[in-house]
């Protein structure tokens, strides 16, 4: 049986959408168990964001960044680039494939790699999307990199006690990472995608975004301004990329165990929506925005995940 569970996009950032999942869900006790944090990792983290000096730098860039991006130019026009009209459903808009990875694989290639899961999963969507444009436009060059909205979690804690009650729906942001679709081999764009990712995560682009978008809306006229600057901001984007948590422990539902979750991202305007999300031991990417595209870029996905466990198996 398959059940499908329509969410507002407030409890989509990886976070609320776990507990929510484990409020309505019970613990199986054939589940996997949990991994334990890199406690030192993560105290180095800390200290690093606590430096005012190196905080207030990383806040103003930040800022700079919000004002300039609705005066920045659109990506490249590209075969992903074109929006298609959600308000007509056809059976070859909704088409979305999907793509499922054994988690602890891919937690052995990122520790290997000296990344985080993250990273390995976005520099793997990037290469797939350099694939799918080398194949969808022959003798032309993709772009050296294309931008994407991913929803983050800005909130300290979840209690939700407080979403029951109709609050904190809105606690979170996002952020515009460009995926470096340039690179020709796998090193060098996972390279470059953690050095963006590392920068995103240590500085509060994601809570600057969130404040400004608070700020106007509390403003006369501000829910038409904010509507107005988010269609014309995410045309000048290519995808919408989901990346989510779900529960680490196998889950039951009204008395069966729930052997596979997965999200589905409606690309609305952008070209394409792609999702990643954990659960059970698997990670499962869907990719949706009309079959041929939505097709290619989980191929290119597949074949270049393909290499990289064949290469660990050689021992490369």
């Amino acid at each position: 049986v398959d059940l499908v569970w329509r969410l507002h996009h407030g409890l989509g950032d990886g976070v609320v959408l776990s507990k929510c999942l484990e409020e309505l869900c019970e613990a199986d006790e054939a589940g996997a168990e949990k991994p334990k944090k890199d406690e030192k990792k993560t105290e180095r983290k800390r200290k690093k964001k606590t430096n005012p000096l190196y905080f207030a730098w990383l806040s103003l860039k930040a800022v700079g960044k919000v004002l300039a991006l609705p005066l920045s130019c659109s990506d490249a026009q590209t075969n992903l680039k074109a929006p298609m009209d959600w308000r007509k459903v056809s059976p070859e808009k909704s088409y979305s494939p999907s793509l499922t990875m054994s988690l602890p694989l891919v937690r052995s290639e990122s520790k290997k790699r000296n990344c985080t899961i993250n990273d390995l999963l976005t520099a793997l969507l990037t290469r797939g999307i350099r694939r799918h444009l080398l194949l969808a436009s022959p003798g032309v060059a993709p772009p050296s990199s294309i931008r994407c909205l991913a929803v983050v979690n800005t909130r300290r804690d979840v209690d939700m006690s407080a979403f029951r009650a109709g609050r904190g729906a809105n606690e979170f942001s996002y952020v515009i990472p460009r995926l470096p679709t340039g690179h020709s081999t796998f090193p060098p764009c996972l390279s470059a995608v953690k050095r963006d990712m590392d920068a995103l995560k240590s500085g509060p682009e994601a809570v600057v975004v969130r404040e400004a978008n608070n700020l106007v809306k509390n403003m006369a006229g501000g829910s038409f301004v904010l509507k107005f600057n988010c269609d014309y901001v995410v045309n000048k984007l290519t995808l919408f990329f989901s990346n989510l948590a779900g529960p680490r422990e196998a889950v039951k539902l009204a008395g069966a165990r729930v052997l596979r979750m997965y999200n589905w991202v409606e690309p609305m305007m952008y070209g394409i929506g792609v999702s990643a999300m954990s659960y059970n031991g698997e990670v499962t990417f869907v990719v949706s925005g009309g079959k041929e595209r939505a097709e290619g870029v989980r191929k290119g996905i597949e074949e270049e995940w393909r290499e990289l466990v064949a290469e660990a198996e050689s021992g490369a």
